[in-house]
């Protein structure tokens, strides 16, 4: 899986992470909600829906 194609634990892509400014967090959640970029991984999946 490309970088691009990746997906964060706020079910956004990885491009609503990538800013001209410094920081991570999600621009469409907001800093409150995703405050930094997070890959989704199976073992994430597991644990949150276990």
């Amino acid at each position: 899986m490309k970088a691009e194609d990746a997906v964060c634990v706020c079910g956004h892509p990885h491009r609503a992470h990538e800013h001209h400014r410094r920081g991570t967090e999600c621009a469409l959640c907001g800093p409150r909600v995703c405050s930094r970029y997070r890959r989704e991984t199976w073992w994430r999946r597991l644990v949150s829906h276990g």
